[in-house]
């Protein structure tokens, strides 16, 4: 039995039978690695694996015996988690020297846009944001507009929030 095996995990877990002395790891019919099988239980390295490459596809595992014979292969899909973030921003005004709010979710990091331009990173305090903007010029006029989005540990946007300067 394969366990779920998700992106950025980096072993391919599971149960097999006690008679297992190694396992293999197949992706697309192609051999790539031995795991190790500790009583019951195996776990392959794949994080690496250049075949593994997009969500929903499968790869196989199959026992192998003391004499090197292979067993039924059981097969399973490379599966992501979905990861969801969001800012909620306090109200930015001329006179702001940060830009600040919380976030909810899996939110590793924020980044500032200003006319669809990258400003720079923000931290990110347990549930709460900050990032630098009193040296922006175009933040210390009224009505300008700008981004803060939220970014998870592999730099991927959850969540855009817009927000005017007031």
């Amino acid at each position: 039995m394969i366990d779920d095996y998700f992106k950025g995990t980096s072993y391919i877990t599971g149960t097999v039978s006690t008679e297992a002395k190694k396992i293999a790891l197949y992706i697309d019919d192609q051999f790539v690695r031995y795991g190790a099988v500790t009583g019951d239980t195996f776990k392959i390295y794949a994080s690496d694996a250049a075949l593994m490459k997009s969500e929903g596809q499968t790869f196989e595992v199959v026992a192998v015996d003391n004499l090197g014979n292979e067993g039924e292969r059981a097969s399973s899909d490379f599966k992501s988690k979905t990861v969801k973030g969001n800012v909620l921003p306090n109200e930015t005004t001329t006179l702001s020297t940060y830009n600040t709010g919380t976030v909810t979710g899996d939110v590793h990091m924020i980044a500032l846009y200003v006319d669809g331009k990258f400003v720079r990173y923000g931290a990110v305090t347990g549930t709460d944001y900050k990032v630098y903007i009193y040296d922006v010029p175009a933040l210390r006029i009224a009505g300008t507009n700008f981004e803060v989005k939220a970014l998870d540990t592999a730099g991927n946007v959850l969540y855009t929030s817009t927000q005017t300067v007031q």
